[in-house]
Protein backbone atom coordinates (compact mmCIF):
# COMPACT_ATOMS: atom_id res chain seq x y z
CA UNK A 1 0.00 0.00 0.00
CA UNK A 2 1.56 3.15 -1.40
CA UNK A 3 1.49 6.64 0.97
CA UNK A 4 0.69 10.15 -0.15
CA UNK A 5 3.30 12.60 0.03
CA UNK A 6 3.01 14.75 3.00
CA UNK A 7 4.75 17.79 1.68
CA UNK A 8 1.28 18.62 -0.72
CA UNK A 9 -1.00 18.21 2.01
CA UNK A 10 -3.41 21.80 3.43
CA UNK A 11 -2.03 23.95 6.07
CA UNK A 12 -3.73 22.76 9.80
CA UNK A 13 -4.86 19.35 8.46
CA UNK A 14 -1.74 17.29 8.51
CA UNK A 15 -2.09 13.57 8.45
CA UNK A 16 -1.14 11.87 11.63
CA UNK A 17 1.24 9.82 10.77
CA UNK A 18 1.07 6.08 11.38
CA UNK A 19 3.88 4.34 13.43
CA UNK A 20 4.79 0.26 13.04
CA UNK A 21 4.24 0.75 17.08
CA UNK A 22 1.44 0.67 18.98
CA UNK A 23 -0.11 3.30 21.06
CA UNK A 24 2.87 2.79 24.17
CA UNK A 25 5.67 3.40 21.43
CA UNK A 26 7.25 6.82 21.08
CA UNK A 27 6.51 9.20 17.89
CA UNK A 28 9.18 9.01 15.49
CA UNK A 29 11.18 11.43 13.70
CA UNK A 30 8.75 12.25 10.97
CA UNK A 31 5.59 12.87 13.25
CA UNK A 32 7.88 15.22 15.01
CA UNK A 33 8.63 17.30 12.44
CA UNK A 34 4.80 17.66 11.46
CA UNK A 35 3.91 18.72 14.87
CA UNK A 36 7.00 21.34 14.78
CA UNK A 37 5.74 22.66 11.75
CA UNK A 38 2.11 22.93 11.46
CA UNK A 39 2.14 26.49 14.08
CA UNK A 40 4.20 27.72 11.53
CA UNK A 41 2.49 26.96 8.86
CA UNK A 42 -0.58 28.73 10.57
CA UNK A 43 1.16 32.14 11.90
CA UNK A 44 2.00 32.40 8.31
CA UNK A 45 -1.20 31.76 6.66
CA UNK A 46 -3.11 34.64 9.23
CA UNK A 47 -0.42 37.47 8.78
CA UNK A 48 -0.80 36.28 4.62
CA UNK A 49 -4.56 36.93 5.13
CA UNK A 50 -4.46 40.44 7.35
CA UNK A 51 -1.74 41.58 4.92
CA UNK A 52 -4.16 40.96 2.23
CA UNK A 53 -7.47 42.48 3.40
CA UNK A 54 -5.01 45.35 4.17
CA UNK A 55 -4.03 45.45 0.58
CA UNK A 56 -7.86 45.27 -0.37
CA UNK A 57 -8.98 48.34 1.88
CA UNK A 58 -6.32 50.74 0.73
CA UNK A 59 -7.44 49.43 -3.36
CA UNK A 60 -11.12 50.31 -2.16
CA UNK A 61 -10.43 53.61 -0.22
CA UNK A 62 -8.58 54.86 -3.40
CA UNK A 63 -11.21 53.75 -5.95
CA UNK A 64 -14.27 55.74 -3.65
CA UNK A 65 -11.74 58.95 -3.56
CA UNK A 66 -10.89 58.63 -7.37
CA UNK A 67 -14.90 58.28 -7.77
CA UNK A 68 -15.88 61.12 -5.55
CA UNK A 69 -13.17 63.56 -7.40
CA UNK A 70 -14.29 62.49 -10.67
CA UNK A 71 -18.05 63.50 -9.97
CA UNK A 72 -17.27 66.64 -8.39
CA UNK A 73 -14.79 67.79 -11.45
CA UNK A 74 -18.07 66.88 -13.61
CA UNK A 75 -20.66 68.55 -11.25
CA UNK A 76 -18.08 71.67 -11.76
CA UNK A 77 -17.94 71.48 -15.45
CA UNK A 78 -21.39 71.14 -16.07
CA UNK A 79 -22.50 73.96 -13.95
CA UNK A 80 -19.44 76.22 -15.56
CA UNK A 81 -21.25 74.47 -19.05
CA UNK A 82 -24.86 75.50 -18.13
CA UNK A 83 -23.97 78.89 -17.03
CA UNK A 84 -21.86 79.45 -20.16
CA UNK A 85 -24.59 78.51 -22.23
CA UNK A 86 -27.64 80.94 -20.55
CA UNK A 87 -25.07 83.83 -21.10
CA UNK A 88 -24.57 83.14 -24.84
CA UNK A 89 -28.39 82.47 -25.16
CA UNK A 90 -28.93 85.73 -23.31
CA UNK A 91 -26.33 87.67 -25.37
CA UNK A 92 -28.14 86.30 -28.71
CA UNK A 93 -31.26 87.10 -28.06
CA UNK A 94 -30.91 90.56 -26.88
CA UNK A 95 -28.36 90.95 -30.51
CA UNK A 96 -31.52 89.91 -31.66
CA UNK A 97 -34.01 92.03 -30.39
CA UNK A 98 -32.03 95.75 -30.85
CA UNK A 99 -31.27 93.71 -34.69
CA UNK A 100 -34.74 93.51 -34.88
CA UNK A 101 -36.28 96.70 -33.23
CA UNK A 102 -33.47 98.63 -35.17
CA UNK A 103 -35.24 97.12 -38.68
CA UNK A 104 -37.86 98.47 -38.16
CA UNK A 105 -37.18 101.33 -36.70
CA UNK A 106 -35.38 101.49 -40.18
CA UNK A 107 -38.55 100.49 -42.10
CA UNK A 108 -41.16 103.66 -40.44
CA UNK A 109 -39.32 106.42 -41.90
CA UNK A 110 -40.68 110.26 -40.39
CA UNK A 111 -43.12 110.27 -43.12
CA UNK A 112 -45.02 107.85 -42.00
CA UNK A 113 -44.82 108.61 -38.10
CA UNK A 114 -46.23 112.11 -39.43
CA UNK A 115 -48.95 110.26 -41.37
CA UNK A 116 -49.45 108.27 -38.85
CA UNK A 117 -49.84 111.56 -36.39
CA UNK A 118 -52.16 113.03 -38.80
CA UNK A 119 -54.55 110.34 -39.09
CA UNK A 120 -54.92 110.04 -34.96
CA UNK A 121 -55.91 113.98 -34.73
CA UNK A 122 -58.32 113.39 -37.23
CA UNK A 123 -59.83 110.67 -35.55
CA UNK A 124 -60.00 112.52 -32.38
CA UNK A 125 -61.73 115.42 -34.11
CA UNK A 126 -64.44 113.45 -35.48
CA UNK A 127 -65.12 112.15 -32.35
CA UNK A 128 -65.61 115.38 -30.79
CA UNK A 129 -67.76 117.17 -33.54
CA UNK A 130 -69.82 113.83 -32.74
CA UNK A 131 -70.12 114.34 -29.36
CA UNK A 132 -71.16 118.06 -29.70
CA UNK A 133 -73.43 117.41 -32.30
CA UNK A 134 -75.14 114.69 -30.22
CA UNK A 135 -75.43 117.36 -27.45
CA UNK A 136 -77.23 120.06 -29.24
CA UNK A 137 -79.44 118.28 -31.43
CA UNK A 138 -79.74 116.00 -29.00
CA UNK A 139 -79.15 112.69 -30.87
CA UNK A 140 -78.61 109.98 -28.82
CA UNK A 141 -78.99 106.42 -28.52
CA UNK A 142 -82.50 105.22 -29.17
CA UNK A 143 -82.62 102.96 -26.56
CA UNK A 144 -82.21 105.23 -24.06
CA UNK A 145 -84.12 108.22 -24.99
CA UNK A 146 -87.33 105.66 -25.31
CA UNK A 147 -86.28 104.47 -21.89
CA UNK A 148 -86.12 107.95 -20.50
CA UNK A 149 -89.62 108.86 -21.96
CA UNK A 150 -91.07 105.89 -20.44
CA UNK A 151 -89.66 106.82 -16.53
CA UNK A 152 -91.04 110.60 -17.37
CA UNK A 153 -94.27 109.58 -18.44
CA UNK A 154 -94.70 106.97 -15.25
CA UNK A 155 -93.67 109.66 -13.08
CA UNK A 156 -96.74 111.92 -14.81
CA UNK A 157 -99.16 109.35 -14.19
CA UNK A 158 -98.38 108.96 -10.21
CA UNK A 159 -98.84 112.65 -9.86
CA UNK A 160 -102.00 112.63 -11.88
CA UNK A 161 -103.39 110.01 -9.88
CA UNK A 162 -102.75 111.28 -6.66
CA UNK A 163 -103.90 114.62 -7.34
CA UNK A 164 -107.07 113.61 -8.61
CA UNK A 165 -108.07 110.82 -5.79
CA UNK A 166 -106.59 113.80 -3.11
CA UNK A 167 -108.73 116.48 -4.09
CA UNK A 168 -112.15 113.90 -4.95
CA UNK A 169 -111.40 112.86 -1.80
CA UNK A 170 -111.00 117.12 -0.15
CA UNK A 171 -114.51 117.92 -2.85
CA UNK A 172 -116.34 114.76 -1.08
CA UNK A 173 -115.71 115.84 2.64
CA UNK A 174 -116.60 119.68 1.76
CA UNK A 175 -119.55 118.80 0.54
CA UNK A 176 -120.40 116.65 2.98
CA UNK A 177 -119.99 119.25 5.83
CA UNK A 178 -121.53 121.71 3.62
CA UNK A 179 -124.48 119.90 3.83
CA UNK A 180 -127.49 121.19 5.11
CA UNK A 181 -128.70 120.33 8.48
CA UNK A 182 -131.98 120.64 9.85
CA UNK A 183 -131.55 123.13 12.51
CA UNK A 184 -134.33 123.62 15.47
CA UNK A 185 -136.33 126.32 14.71
CA UNK A 186 -135.88 127.01 18.59
CA UNK A 187 -132.30 127.24 18.24
CA UNK A 188 -132.18 129.64 15.38
CA UNK A 189 -134.36 132.18 17.07
CA UNK A 190 -132.62 132.63 20.37
CA UNK A 191 -129.11 134.27 20.72
CA UNK A 192 -125.67 132.93 21.06
CA UNK A 193 -124.17 132.87 25.09
CA UNK A 194 -120.10 133.49 25.40
CA UNK A 195 -119.36 129.57 25.36
CA UNK A 196 -121.62 128.70 22.18
CA UNK A 197 -120.09 132.28 20.06
CA UNK A 198 -116.20 130.46 21.57
CA UNK A 199 -116.78 126.92 20.85
CA UNK A 200 -118.33 127.86 17.38
CA UNK A 201 -116.08 130.39 16.48
CA UNK A 202 -112.69 128.30 17.86
CA UNK A 203 -113.49 125.12 19.35
CA UNK A 204 -112.76 123.52 22.89
CA UNK A 205 -109.36 125.66 22.74
CA UNK A 206 -111.40 128.82 22.48
CA UNK A 207 -113.63 127.92 25.30
CA UNK A 208 -110.55 127.11 27.32
CA UNK A 209 -109.68 130.82 26.51
CA UNK A 210 -112.84 132.41 27.48
CA UNK A 211 -113.41 131.08 30.79
CA UNK A 212 -109.70 131.76 31.57
CA UNK A 213 -109.65 135.49 30.78
CA UNK A 214 -113.28 135.79 32.75
CA UNK A 215 -112.18 134.65 35.50
CA UNK A 216 -108.86 136.59 35.17
CA UNK A 217 -110.88 139.85 34.60
CA UNK A 218 -113.40 138.85 38.15
CA UNK A 219 -109.89 138.46 39.77
CA UNK A 220 -110.57 134.75 40.56
CA UNK A 221 -108.10 133.77 38.61
CA UNK A 222 -103.77 135.18 38.15
CA UNK A 223 -102.77 134.83 34.81
CA UNK A 224 -98.75 135.58 34.48
CA UNK A 225 -96.68 135.89 31.05
CA UNK A 226 -94.60 133.22 32.07
CA UNK A 227 -97.43 130.92 31.89
CA UNK A 228 -98.38 130.13 35.10
CA UNK A 229 -102.46 130.27 36.47
CA UNK A 230 -102.87 130.38 40.10
CA UNK A 231 -106.03 130.50 41.74
CA UNK A 232 -107.52 133.61 43.82
CA UNK A 233 -110.88 132.21 44.47
CA UNK A 234 -111.45 128.32 44.62
CA UNK A 235 -115.38 128.44 44.31
CA UNK A 236 -116.80 128.04 40.76
CA UNK A 237 -120.18 130.03 39.67
CA UNK A 238 -120.38 127.03 36.95
CA UNK A 239 -118.78 123.68 35.30
CA UNK A 240 -116.78 125.54 33.07
CA UNK A 241 -114.82 127.44 35.69
CA UNK A 242 -114.84 124.44 38.23
CA UNK A 243 -113.44 122.58 35.58
CA UNK A 244 -110.44 124.83 35.45
CA UNK A 245 -110.14 124.59 39.13
CA UNK A 246 -110.11 120.94 38.28
CA UNK A 247 -107.58 120.61 35.99
CA UNK A 248 -105.48 123.52 38.36
CA UNK A 249 -104.94 120.95 41.30
CA UNK A 250 -105.04 121.01 44.75
CA UNK A 251 -102.25 123.22 45.16
CA UNK A 252 -103.45 126.40 43.08
CA UNK A 253 -101.16 126.70 40.68
CA UNK A 254 -100.34 125.22 37.85
CA UNK A 255 -98.51 125.84 34.45
CA UNK A 256 -100.89 127.10 31.92
CA UNK A 257 -100.46 123.85 29.03
CA UNK A 258 -102.26 120.83 31.24
CA UNK A 259 -104.83 123.24 32.02
CA UNK A 260 -105.56 123.78 28.32
CA UNK A 261 -104.87 120.28 27.41
CA UNK A 262 -107.78 118.99 30.39
CA UNK A 263 -110.40 121.50 29.75
CA UNK A 264 -110.33 120.62 25.97
CA UNK A 265 -111.21 117.54 26.81
CA UNK A 266 -113.37 117.93 30.16
CA UNK A 267 -117.03 116.91 29.87
CA UNK A 268 -118.87 119.85 29.97
CA UNK A 269 -117.27 121.33 26.80
CA UNK A 270 -117.86 117.99 25.48
CA UNK A 271 -121.46 118.19 26.28
CA UNK A 272 -121.59 121.97 24.93
CA UNK A 273 -120.30 120.80 21.26
CA UNK A 274 -122.52 117.64 21.80
CA UNK A 275 -125.69 119.98 22.11
CA UNK A 276 -124.66 122.17 19.23
CA UNK A 277 -124.08 119.65 17.08
CA UNK A 278 -127.57 118.11 18.23
CA UNK A 279 -129.17 121.56 17.17
CA UNK A 280 -127.68 122.06 13.71
CA UNK A 281 -125.30 124.62 15.07
CA UNK A 282 -121.92 122.89 14.71
CA UNK A 283 -120.76 120.07 12.33
CA UNK A 284 -119.97 117.07 13.78
CA UNK A 285 -116.69 115.60 14.59
CA UNK A 286 -116.59 113.18 11.66
CA UNK A 287 -116.77 115.92 9.26
CA UNK A 288 -114.28 118.06 10.51
CA UNK A 289 -111.83 115.09 10.26
CA UNK A 290 -112.53 114.44 7.00
CA UNK A 291 -112.03 118.15 5.45
CA UNK A 292 -109.29 118.15 7.67
CA UNK A 293 -107.37 114.85 6.80
CA UNK A 294 -108.43 115.44 3.21
CA UNK A 295 -106.74 118.91 2.86
CA UNK A 296 -103.51 117.48 4.46
CA UNK A 297 -103.60 114.34 1.73
CA UNK A 298 -103.97 117.39 -0.55
CA UNK A 299 -101.07 118.84 0.81
CA UNK A 300 -98.91 115.46 0.34
CA UNK A 301 -100.37 115.40 -3.27
CA UNK A 302 -99.04 118.58 -4.11
CA UNK A 303 -95.36 117.93 -2.67
CA UNK A 304 -95.41 114.33 -4.56
CA UNK A 305 -96.46 116.03 -8.16
CA UNK A 306 -93.36 118.29 -7.45
CA UNK A 307 -91.15 115.83 -6.44
CA UNK A 308 -92.04 114.09 -9.17
CA UNK A 309 -91.49 117.04 -11.94
CA UNK A 310 -88.04 117.57 -10.31
CA UNK A 311 -87.53 113.76 -11.00
CA UNK A 312 -88.89 113.68 -14.85
CA UNK A 313 -87.19 116.55 -15.74
CA UNK A 314 -83.77 115.22 -14.51
CA UNK A 315 -84.33 112.01 -16.93
CA UNK A 316 -85.07 114.48 -20.34
CA UNK A 317 -82.01 115.53 -21.77
CA UNK A 318 -81.87 119.18 -22.59
CA UNK A 319 -81.56 118.92 -25.67
CA UNK A 320 -84.87 116.54 -26.26
CA UNK A 321 -86.40 119.89 -24.63
CA UNK A 322 -87.78 120.15 -20.94
CA UNK A 323 -90.83 122.39 -21.54
CA UNK A 324 -93.36 119.93 -22.61
CA UNK A 325 -92.66 117.55 -19.83
CA UNK A 326 -92.58 120.89 -17.57
CA UNK A 327 -96.36 121.89 -18.87
CA UNK A 328 -97.70 118.60 -18.54
CA UNK A 329 -96.89 118.51 -14.68
CA UNK A 330 -97.90 121.50 -14.02
CA UNK A 331 -101.40 120.47 -14.88
CA UNK A 332 -101.68 118.57 -11.44
CA UNK A 333 -99.67 120.98 -9.53
CA UNK A 334 -102.32 123.66 -10.73
CA UNK A 335 -105.33 121.59 -9.95
CA UNK A 336 -103.86 120.48 -6.32
CA UNK A 337 -103.06 124.50 -5.54
CA UNK A 338 -106.10 125.77 -6.36
CA UNK A 339 -108.23 122.89 -4.35
CA UNK A 340 -105.97 124.04 -1.16
CA UNK A 341 -106.83 127.70 -2.17
CA UNK A 342 -110.65 127.07 -2.47
CA UNK A 343 -110.34 124.99 0.92
CA UNK A 344 -108.89 127.60 2.40
CA UNK A 345 -111.41 130.10 1.23
CA UNK A 346 -114.55 128.30 1.61
CA UNK A 347 -114.46 125.30 3.66
CA UNK A 348 -112.08 126.54 6.49
CA UNK A 349 -114.24 129.29 8.46
CA UNK A 350 -117.55 127.00 8.68
CA UNK A 351 -116.07 123.19 8.13
CA UNK A 352 -114.15 123.45 11.37
CA UNK A 353 -117.14 123.66 13.90
CA UNK A 354 -119.82 125.94 13.11
CA UNK A 355 -122.46 125.06 9.97
CA UNK A 356 -124.12 127.69 7.87
CA UNK A 357 -126.84 128.09 10.60
CA UNK A 358 -124.17 128.70 13.16
CA UNK A 359 -122.61 130.82 10.99
CA UNK A 360 -125.79 132.87 10.65
CA UNK A 361 -126.03 133.17 13.80
CA UNK A 362 -122.23 134.31 14.39
CA UNK A 363 -122.81 136.83 12.03
CA UNK A 364 -126.09 138.72 13.87
CA UNK A 365 -123.69 138.89 17.10
CA UNK A 366 -122.49 143.04 17.76
CA UNK A 367 -118.48 142.17 18.10
CA UNK A 368 -116.55 145.51 18.82
CA UNK A 369 -113.12 146.02 16.78
CA UNK A 370 -110.12 144.15 17.26
CA UNK A 371 -107.86 145.25 20.66
CA UNK A 372 -110.03 148.20 21.25
CA UNK A 373 -112.85 146.25 23.40
CA UNK A 374 -112.28 146.60 27.34
CA UNK A 375 -110.00 149.28 26.79
CA UNK A 376 -110.24 152.82 28.58
CA UNK A 377 -107.82 155.59 29.43
CA UNK A 378 -106.34 154.62 32.80
CA UNK A 379 -107.18 151.14 32.99
CA UNK A 380 -105.20 148.31 33.91
CA UNK A 381 -105.09 145.02 32.48
CA UNK A 382 -107.88 143.76 35.22
CA UNK A 383 -109.85 146.88 35.32
CA UNK A 384 -112.65 147.96 33.39
CA UNK A 385 -116.33 148.06 34.11
CA UNK A 386 -119.12 145.01 32.81
CA UNK A 387 -119.88 146.42 29.83
CA UNK A 388 -115.97 146.51 29.18
CA UNK A 389 -115.80 142.98 30.02
CA UNK A 390 -118.39 142.05 27.48
CA UNK A 391 -116.96 143.72 25.01
CA UNK A 392 -113.73 142.13 25.55
CA UNK A 393 -115.42 138.99 26.44
CA UNK A 394 -117.19 139.01 23.01
CA UNK A 395 -114.31 139.79 21.02
CA UNK A 396 -111.90 137.27 22.50
CA UNK A 397 -114.81 134.80 21.82
CA UNK A 398 -115.08 135.72 17.86
CA UNK A 399 -111.37 136.72 17.11
CA UNK A 400 -109.41 134.56 19.78
CA UNK A 401 -106.71 135.81 21.52
CA UNK A 402 -105.54 138.49 18.82
CA UNK A 403 -108.38 140.92 20.43
CA UNK A 404 -106.47 141.41 23.87
CA UNK A 405 -105.79 144.52 24.14
CA UNK A 406 -103.33 143.87 27.21
CA UNK A 407 -99.66 142.58 26.04
CA UNK A 408 -98.99 140.78 29.04
CA UNK A 409 -102.30 138.36 29.20
CA UNK A 410 -101.55 137.73 25.29
CA UNK A 411 -98.50 136.65 26.16
CA UNK A 412 -99.91 134.00 28.57
CA UNK A 413 -102.68 132.71 26.28
CA UNK A 414 -100.30 133.05 22.50
CA UNK A 415 -96.44 131.72 23.90
CA UNK A 416 -97.71 128.46 26.13
CA UNK A 417 -100.85 127.60 24.06
CA UNK A 418 -99.74 127.62 20.68
CA UNK A 419 -102.41 130.22 18.94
Amino acid sequence: MSRRPTGHLPVGKARRPSSPAGPGHPAGPETQHAQHIRPVRQTRDIRHTQQTQHVRDIRHVRHVWYVRHDWYDWYVRHAQDTRHTQQTQHAQDTRHTQQTQHAQDSRHTPQTRQGQDVRHVRYIRQVQVSRSYDENHGAARPGSSRNSAMLWVLFLLVAWCAAIVSCTRLCLAAVAAAEPMDPDPAAEGKDLSLYEAAFLSGGPRRVGDLVLVAMCRERRLLLAHTGWVTVVDPDGRDELERSVITAIGPEGQSPVRPVRTALATAVPVRALGERLVAAGLAVPASARTNVAVAVRQVRAACALVLMTAAAALLLVPPAAGRGPVAAWFALPLLLTASSLLIARLEAHPYSRWASPAGQRLLGRIDVPPRRTAGRRPGAGAGDGGDGDDGDLLTALAVHGTAALPDPALRAALKAHWGH
